[in-house]
């Protein structure tokens, strides 16, 4: 007689007791997969991240991270009335850098001004590159006089620094350095900018390697 499967009855024990052993044998299995597709996806997810938030040069925070933290601190700035500024620093006469010394050397130049950055600023702060050879420094809960000394210890210790590039002279190089304050009449992040690139340009025009407010 056969079974209800439509085997032989003395064959079904067989397949039943297969059919018990291969889901335990599998399911282990099958769990370890998707334990490891799920492992590589959160890898990709947080190296994906690291990307869009560090600059790989210079290891300082990316522009759109700036940019995105210019934001949250704009408003938490407005709705506490607690100050924020921010420092624009652009390199002197970088093409000059490049040309002279080849655009490794010029690279360790922008190496160099990020350390330099992250050396002079509080843990609060936020240095990051902004494009190129300019970088920029946000400074929550800081008043325009606070930020003028960041931008001179900036100034300082860049002027200060031999970098060594690809030929036995170290480089020196000096930096300019614009400061601005949020004001209450600002409508949104950009005018703080702007008001820091007008300054930048003043450092520039008055002889490079200092800063303006």
């Amino acid at each position: 007689m056969g079974s209800a499967f439509g085997m032989p009855s003395e064959l079904a024990p067989g397949f039943m007791l297969i059919a018990v052993i291969i889901p335990l044998v599998v399911a282990p299995l099958v769990t370890h997969l998707l334990v490891g597709v799920v492992f590589e996806l959160e890898s990709t997810r947080v190296a994906l991240t690291k990307l869009s938030r560090t600059d790989d040069m210079t290891d300082l925070s990316s522009r759109r991270f700036f940019l995105e933290r210019l934001r949250i601190d704009k408003d938490r700035a407005r709705a506490l009335a607690l100050p924020l500024s921010l420092c624009i620093v652009d390199v002197d006469h970088f093409k000059a850098i490049n040309d002279q010394y080849g655009h490794p050397s010029g690279d360790n130049v922008l190496k160099a001004v990020g350390a330099a950055l992250s050396e002079a600023v509080r843990s609060t702060d936020l240095p990051a590159r902004f494009g190129g050879d300019e970088f920029v420094i946000l400074l929550p809960d800081t008043h325009l006089n606070m930020a003028c000394e960041v931008a001179g210890r900036v100034v300082a210790l860049i002027a200060a620094r031999k970098i060594q590039g690809d030929t036995a002279s170290p480089i020196s190089c000096t930096v300019s350095v614009g400061v601005a304050t949020l004001l209450p009449s600002d409508l949104d992040e950009s005018a703080v900018i702007n008001r820091g690139d007008a300054a930048l340009y003043r450092a520039k025009t008055a002889g490079r390697n200092r800063w303006s407010s």
